[in-house]
């Protein structure tokens, strides 16, 4: 059990420490833009590189900094994690455009890549889920390899948000309203019934992360907000809120353990059932949220947790880095 005041040291290696530093040094930044409803692939900031700095000690050791372009222009899921690796929209490169790239997670390696116009992510123990321009894709998580692909009825029909809960894909196009879909084979289900378990509107407005019994909240889509988590079955309970609306990112969670980035440059962590707070990673300089050159106010930040691989994944959009930890937090809590 992690009491109040018992803590664990936070582990740098001297390669990992100069790791980093080379990074500071040779991070270089290009713009690149779009127009209308595409996405800003790759778009420089002006912040300096971050680092990790310590206040309380905690059961985590930084592994690796990668430099990373996240998908800009479309706030949703752009980071998820998963069977030791993670996925990310966006590119490892400045002048790359728009792809899907798998990372490994204990060493930041590529695995594999795709090009194409996608806007939405989302996985399972199984697949990877990815939502573009009129198109749906389920994908092999080790290797990329298609499993199945769908289209959207109607034209111009950009998916909106794209969500696999229990065995189902919460999907919605921007023309042809809400659909729900088996991860499986893609198939649209009768989608009568397939909404009513989700509070309206809260899937288009927020980026929530959604597990079998809890939906958590964290930056809405088009203003700051508190981080919250709600029973899920059988009516909407509110298990806790963060009383501070300073939110910059989804809150990712484990089994345990919440997770989310706030304006005040820290990288809160919460337990899961009471909102208890369990420690922090603080990131300096000062990130710069405010200064976005053009995309949408807080684009660019998001966490990603995991939970079977013990992973944390960090992205700071100022600066265009992906940050990767191996957490033990889980094992401490009762």
């Amino acid at each position: 059990m992690l009491g109040n005041n018992q803590t664990l040291p936070l582990k740098f290696s001297s390669r990992k420490i100069l790791g980093l530093q080379v990074l500071t040094i040779l991070l270089g930044l290009v713009a690149c833009s779009s127009s209308g409803n595409k996405v800003n692939w790759t778009e420089a900031q002006t912040s300096q590189p971050h680092k990790v700095t310590q206040e309380n000690n905690l059961p985590v050791e930084l592994l690796w900094v990668q430099e990373v372009y996240i998908a800009r222009g479309s706030k949703g899921t752009k980071v998820v994690a998963v069977d030791d690796k993670v996925f990310f929209l966006g590119s490892t490169e400045s002048t790359e455009r728009g792809m899907l790239v798998a990372l490994q997670g204990n060493d930041g390696k590529t695995i594999w890549q795709k090009t194409g116009s996608f806007r939405e992510i989302s996985a399972d123990s199984e697949a990877l889920y990815v939502g573009g321009q009129s198109w749906i894709f389920s994908f092999m998580l080790a290797s990329g390899e298609t499993i199945w692909s769908t289209k959207l009825p109607g034209f111009h029909n950009n998916v909106m948000y794209l969500y696999a809960v229990d065995d189902v894909l919460y999907t919605q196009g921007s023309t042809s309203g809400e659909h729900l879909k088996n991860v499986k084979t893609g198939e649209i289900f009768d989608i009568s019934q397939s909404f009513r378990s989700f509070p309206s509107g809260i899937l288009e407005a927020y980026i929530p992360t959604i597990t079998k019994d809890k939906i958590f909240y964290g930056s809405g889509k088009d203003a700051f907000s508190s981080a919250s988590a709600w029973q899920r079955q059988p009516y909407y309970d509110l298990l806790w809120k963060t009383e501070e609306e300073n939110v910059i990112s989804n809150v990712a969670v484990s089994d345990k353990v919440a997770y989310f980035l706030t304006y005040n440059d820290d990288l809160l962590m919460l337990n899961v059932n009471t909102g208890e707070r369990l420690g922090k990673i603080h990131f300096e300089p000062s990130i710069n949220f405010f200064e976005n050159q053009g995309a949408s106010q807080g684009e660019g930040y998001y966490v990603a947790v995991d939970g079977e691989s013990n992973l944390l994944y960090v992205i700071l959009g100022d600066s265009n880095q992906m940050f990767a930890f191996q957490i033990l937090l889980d094992a401490e809590i009762e």
